[in-house]
């Protein structure tokens, strides 16, 4: 009531205010200088959707105003109606480490106890040193605080004397007081409360309390209470059949079924048919709060501001029920709040009324001399309006878009056609929804910034391109062409503009640009493939050469011999050569391993000790790997390869300096599905590889690139770039995922995780079979002297009579003059001249009944041809082990191939 009785002198005097800002065209005084926002924390014991937390939230927001004051005001609900108990609380203390760890607050700010009881618990460890301010706490003791530095706040007090006098006073002929309160711990906490601060009205008329009774019979109860009672609600949140019902709901419950006035302690109750009471105000609370923190902010200590016990109340009524009751709203306090009385215009602004009857009187005085001027001007002003009206015509039939703004991001004036680009039902619509355009128009506030610095720079726009929101969320490119218009002071007044819509060619130059990206992607695989394939047949013959040669030298050292052994790791890193050489065409394509079994512990390990004695002793390796085992199905060369290639990788990020290298294996359980580089992994038991350095990182731009093929950081002569992308090929091929985390500065962190087995990894011992030779003529034929050379020496060792040839022509003029003079044709199948296919399909037209077999390392040619169409009784892959030669023989010339 008192409010709305200062309300005339208080609008004059902020509009008397706001002129002279204008006037001086200065308003409200800025900071030239940036200063970092200082950051404050309210911790809230409910749940934001309580209307009590949010009026709580709301006066926070008033009284600090964080946007004008450089304020970051964080808010976090703890839910504690929900959730609460110790363990809850250690949750929750984890959760704002967590959450805060790296802020550094200014304040805290807390409402209610369960938040305060927190932060008296751990406050210190959370937040150490930093001013706590509380509001909304019950049965406040100043030995709460004892002790407690930079504690300070509003307690929370509830008025019932002062709102029983009250009532008493409005109703002189009260014989009874029938105050309601549940059977909770609150309710009962209260109940006894509000006992104690009765004690010295009981002799004035007749206290009753509810009892425990289920809603229904409370509100017969109520019903049937005599004329001369008054209700005193106190807190009722849950009857005695666990009915829950919320603060507003029951009060308007009660005050429904009473036929007597209805009083309250709470501002929730307000406004559903309560007379009214002085009551606990979750806003003022709030408000007293946000007034102590605003004065701690300005330096204030807070040691020297007292808790507010008593004041934080307000005293409200509702107009509605005081007009049922028959009560007199002069009879109240002045400080009272009156809530849904009608406002008389006449009766608030008596004074401003006349003097504005006397301004109007000397106004109408006025409009006689100024009639003159008016009929002057109505000619001139048809003539203006034929020019409007045919502009106007012009600007709402265009089927461009016009516009109109203020320099400040306002539209002032839009056509029908710019409206209907973005989806507006009219310019009207379009004007209203867009209140600023930087953030409802403009898609990126960098569009914004750079139209604006070109307009003021040079006063028009011609041709700039942006995307903007439409109506229904949607975007569309425009282009746009602006003026801007100015004062005599050089000020820029308005823009005025045309715009077009320039979605269509902008989405054809997109999808242009991206087949063009895509034709030279498949370019560019293409000629990887191609160049993989040849590097692959090439490596495939010197590998062979180096087995075989390596093969025959064992066969003549004794076993006693110290050389064996080397001769042995000779043939084994042949034998891996062989497998790594399939990798290099893993990013092309997706050839099909053979995958078993494997511990994937026991392969880590082999491959981190393997590659340690190469890494320089600046890097210091660190392998961490479970004692159990781990099964995959997978190959050993190619996990082998994916820890290679990785570790070399992160030894390469740190050359020239220290650093540490480390090798980790665990297993991992996703519970769901989770990213990684470009697979979907599914739920379930994966075994992880991590491989981390210390070096110098990856710039964020670069990481979506980094699995490219032939893309690299490092310098010419130090990479191929195909590492990554061998390594991807490789997990994907064994179902798993890959994904890499790097900051600048902080090293790379590597994950790869393979989908873990329930089988376990047999350790068998492979039975070496016996191989028998023969007596059978056997024509070698193949375009590397090398390779016939050593196939010829294996052979003839067990017996087998053996012709060379390196000339494929010369080979079929061969079977040709003597058919039946060679039991068995070994070819290559990549030659000059002619390729192993066509010499088989020729020597078997010579002779029908005559052995072949193939032998390939050129996977391409392979895959063009197919193993089925090759004719050949057996298939051998490059390079070749004299074993698996010498047996492939034996089981073709005893019919047991193809």
């Amino acid at each position: 009531m008192q409010a709305k009785k200062q309300a005339g002198p208080v609008l004059f005097f902020w509009i008397l205010f706001a002129y002279i800002g204008f006037i001086s065209g200065q308003g409200p005084a800025r900071a030239e200088e940036f200063h970092e926002p200082r950051h404050l924390l309210l911790l809230n014991s409910y749940n934001q959707r309580m209307s009590w937390v949010k009026d709580i939230v709301l006066a926070v927001e008033d009284v600090l105003d964080p946007d004008n004051n450089n304020i970051l005001l964080h808010i976090d609900n703890m839910d504690a109606k929900q959730f609460h108990g110790p363990d809850y609380f250690e949750a929750y203390k984890s959760y704002l480490r967590v959450k805060y760890g790296n802020s550094r607050f200014s304040l805290v700010l807390s409402s209610d106890n369960h938040a305060f009881d927190f932060l008296l618990k751990y406050r210190e460890e959370l937040f150490p040193g930093v001013p706590v301010v509380f509001c909304g706490v019950n049965d406040f003791r100043p030995d709460l605080i004892k002790g407690v530095n930079k504690f300070t706040g509003v307690a929370e007090v509830f008025s019932a004397r002062k709102t029983v006098e009250l009532a008493l006073a409005l109703h002189p002929g009260t014989e009874e007081i029938f105050i309601i309160n549940d059977f909770l711990e609150t309710g009962r906490a209260w109940q006894r409360d509000i006992d104690t601060a009765l004690e010295g009205l009981k002799k004035r008329t007749r206290i009753t309390y509810s009892e425990n009774l289920p809603i229904r019979e409370l509100m017969e109860k109520i019903t049937h209470l005599d004329d001369h009672a008054l209700v005193l609600l106190g807190v009722y949140f849950a009857d005695r059949d666990g009915r829950y019902f919320t603060y507003e709901k029951i009060g308007e419950m009660i005050a429904g079924a009473s036929r007597v006035p209805v009083y309250c302690l709470l501002e929730f109750n307000m406004g559903k048919g309560v007379v009214g009471g002085e009551v606990i105000s979750g806003y003022h609370q709030g408000e007293a709060m946000a007034g102590m923190a605003q004065k701690i902010l300005a330096g204030e200590d807070p040691e020297k501001i007292p808790v507010l016990q008593k004041g934080a109340n307000q005293i409200i009524f509702d107009f509605t029920q005081l007009k049922r009751f028959g009560l007199n709203p002069s009879r109240l306090p002045p400080e009272a709040l009156i809530i849904n009385q009608p406002f008389s215009l006449f009766q608030e602004y008596k004074k401003e009324i006349l003097v504005v009857a006397v301004l109007m009187a000397v106004l109408i005085s006025t409009i006689g001399i100024l009639i003159v001027n008016i009929f002057r001007r109505i000619r001139a002003e048809k003539q203006v309006r034929k020019n409007e009206e045919k502009y106007r015509r012009i600007f709402e039939n265009s089927v461009v878009g016009f516009f109109q703004s203020s320099p400040g991001g306002k539209l002032i004036s839009v056509n029908p056609a710019f409206a209907g680009m973005l989806g507006y039902d009219s310019p009207e619509d379009m004007i209203a929804s867009i209140a600023d355009l930087e953030t409802d128009l403009y898609l990126k506030v960098e569009d914004r910034q750079t139209y604006q610095e070109i307009l003021q720079r040079e006063g028009r726009v011609d041709g700039f391109e942006y995307p903007v929101k439409c109506k229904d969320g949607s975007a569309i490119w425009l282009s746009n062409s602006t003026r801007a218009y100015f004062d005599d002071k050089g000020k820029p007044v308005t823009y005025e503009g045309v715009v077009k819509d320039i979605t269509g060619i902008k989405l054809a130059q997109k999808e242009k640009a991206e087949a063009e990206q895509k034709l030279m992607q498949a370019r560019k695989m293409e000629a990887i493939g191609t160049l993989s394939g040849g590097v692959a047949h090439e490596f495939n013959n010197l590998l062979g050469i180096i087995l075989g040669n390596a093969e025959l030298a064992a066969d003549d050292t004794p076993e006693e011999n110290p050389v064996r052994p080397y001769l042995s790791e000779i043939g084994k890193a042949c034998l891996r050569g062989k497998k790594i050489v399939g990798q290099l065409l893993s990013f092309v394509r997706n050839p099909r391993t053979s995958q078993k079994p494997i511990d994937i512990g026991k392969v880590t390990a082999e491959s981190f000790h393997f590659l340690k004695a190469s890494l320089p002793p600046s890097i210091e390796c660190r392998m961490n790997l479970p004692e159990k085992s781990m099964a995959i199905l997978g190959d050993s060369t190619e996990i082998h390869q994916v820890i290679i290639n990785l570790c070399n990788n992160a030894a390469h990020s740190m050359e020239g300096r220290a650093g540490i290298l480390s090798l980790t294996l665990e297993e991992r359980f996703l519970e769901k599905t989770e990213s990684f580089y470009d697979q979907e992994l599914e739920p379930g038991r994966y075994g992880v590889i991590k491989v981390a350095d210390t070096g110098e990182g990856i710039e964020p731009h670069r990481l979506d690139k980094i699995f490219d093929p032939f893309y690299t950081t490092k310098e010419v002569d130090k990479g191929s770039g195909l590492g990554l992308s061998v390594v991807l090929g490789i997990i994907k091929g064994h179902r798993g995922g890959i994904r890499i985390m790097s900051r600048p500065g902080h090293g790379t962190e590597v994950e790869c995780c393979f989908p873990l087995i329930e089988e376990r990894v047999s350790e068998s011992r492979a039975e070496k079979a016996e191989l028998r030779g023969g007596n059978e003529r056997i024509l070698f034929v193949d375009d590397e002297a090398a390779v016939v050379t050593i196939g010829k020496t294996s052979l003839e060792r067990v017996g087998y009579t053996v012709f060379t040839q390196t000339d494929p022509l010369m080979a079929v003029e061969a079977v040709r003059k003597d058919p039946q003079g060679f039991d068995l044709v070994i070819t290559d199948l990549s030659m000059p001249g002619m390729n192993g296919q066509s010499l088989i399909s020729m020597v078997n037209k010579i002779r029908p009944d005559l052995k072949t077999i193939v032998c390939t390392g050129f996977h391409d040619r392979l895959e063009a041809v197919g193993k089925e169409n090759l004719g050949a009784n057996a298939l051998l892959m490059k390079p070749i082990r004299q074993e698996d030669l010498r047996k492939s023989v034996r089981m073709v010339l005893d019919g047991k191939g193809r």
